[in-house]
């Protein structure tokens, strides 16, 4: 916890450097203050496992709803982080499961077990700008987004439902392949991305993230509630957490590929 703090008060120290510069960063500073931002978001404390009862409410341009239940677990060993999710209704989506491991170096391997074939799926390559079971998140958007591998620079500062933020811009470096040409993140100073556009190839936004509710649950900062917005295709996808327990020692043979079909 004492790290935590440090962290904290680094970040508010810093950020009230920025503000008074009013944006008079040159670009040397604001590539290497984003470079250690991005590191900080990268790092957050998460704590050490958890468990969390969600919903995914899709909606489509008509504004109709769809609702799935899903639970998901997260568990970090070292620099490594395991993370699965599992479906349960409604019945048609029901024992569809996604194993993301994190290596902590760039390295993101990724499955998905879908119950019809009875077996899991590499998501690699191009596979991870597909849609994510059909919502507005793609497999790329479920990666950690390992610092060195893109270009990080604070872009300026705003305000989002009252919180000051960094606007940190992330470019993915030549050779790193990615569905955007780059991404905006709102930056809270307790690491929280609030706020994110994406932006395609050309430069143009399509599409954005928008936290709606957050807060602590055991200490850790934790978003409840955020949305998806695709603006090409005018739909959206809603992320609600109705239950999490963080540091329940969970066991890390349920992270397992071969462990993705039991439901």
């Amino acid at each position: 916890m004492r790290l935590y703090k440090l962290i904290f008060i680094w970040i508010l120290v810093i950020l009230n450097i920025t503000i008074s510069l009013s944006y008079a960063l040159s670009k040397k500073q604001a590539l290497r203050l984003g470079h250690e931002l991005a590191w900080k978001v990268y790092n957050r404390y998460v704590g050490k496992d958890s468990c969390a009862d969600m919903q995914m409410i899709l909606i489509d341009s008509k504004g109709t709803r769809r609702v799935r239940t899903m639970k998901m677990w997260v568990l970090d060993e070292g620099k490594k982080r395991f993370t699965l999710i599992r479906f349960y209704s409604p019945a048609d989506i029901a024992g569809t499961a996604f194993l993301d491991q994190s290596e902590g170096n760039g390295e993101e391997i990724q499955h998905l077990y879908l119950p019809a074939l009875g077996r899991a799926r590499r998501i690699s390559g191009r596979l991870k700008t597909h849609r994510f079971v059909n919502s507005d998140f793609t497999y790329e958007d479920l990666e950690r987004h390992y610092p060195d591998n893109y270009i990080n620079m604070i872009v300026g500062i705003g305000k989002y439902k009252g919180h000051k933020c960094w606007k940190l811009e992330s470019i993915p470096k030549p050779g790193i392949y990615s569905q955007y040409s780059k991404y905006i993140s709102w930056i809270t100073p307790y690491l929280l991305p609030v706020k994110i556009d994406y932006y395609d190839k050309k430069g143009k936004l399509i599409k954005t993230y928008r936290a709606l509710k957050w807060g602590k649950t055991q200490n850790i900062w934790t978003i409840y509630d955020g949305v998806m917005k695709d603006l090409v295709a005018k739909h959206s996808t809603e992320l609600i957490i109705n239950k999490i327990r963080y540091n329940i020692e969970l066991d890390k043979t349920i992270f397992s590929i071969n462990r993705m079909g039991i439901f």
